[in-house]
């Protein structure tokens, strides 16, 4: 290795050691070359953690359903219990985003193609979508959007009367 002098002289500083042909850069104190170690990791085979990692990912993007439900809940809550335009706002985006996402499973799990078995993490994705489904069906119901046994009563057969009842005078005189 070679001594680096500096000296000063006039308007700035002067290098004195270095040759113009050298090829050789010492590397400052503490630096580690990790190119091939960059390489290696980027094998699955040769590191068993890249696995487990994109494991653990894919059952946290099947928990990120649930983890919308107070969110939820609170937007429910606060939209009120009459029919207006804001209660419909809520309540078509808390139907619509568990709907999309169901229908967007395969592309929510499109970077774990590589794990063997996704199939158990896509279930509980579908299940945890639908249970985020239960809460505006409550709504609906609560705001009278969904039939009840009051809308079928039109279609029951009037019972016939078998007995008359009148005040304290007798009609037939």
């Amino acid at each position: 290795q070679q001594a680096i002098t500096m000296k000063s002289g006039g308007a700035g500083w002067l290098a004195q050691g270095l040759k113009a042909s050298s090829t050789h850069v010492v590397e400052p104190f503490g630096y580690q070359n990790r190119s091939q170690e960059l390489t290696r990791n980027k094998d699955p085979a040769l590191n068993p953690n890249i696995t487990e990692l994109k494991n653990k990912k894919a059952w946290e993007i099947v928990t990120s359903p649930l983890k919308t439900i107070p969110m939820t809940l609170f937007m429910l809550y606060m939209s009120g219990s009459t029919v207006q335009i804001f209660s419909l706002m809520f309540l078509i985006y808390a139907f619509l985003n568990p709907i999309k996402s169901i229908f967007s499973v395969n592309y929510s799990f499109a970077q774990f193609k590589d794990l063997k078995s996704i199939v158990i993490q896509k279930i509980f994705f579908v299940l945890a979508n639908v249970v985020m489904l239960m809460f505006p069906l409550y709504k609906c119901w609560s705001l009278g959007l969904l039939p009840s046994d009051a809308d079928w009563a039109l279609n029951l057969a009037i019972p016939q009367i078998d007995q008359y009842s009148s005040g304290g005078f007798s009609l037939l005189s």
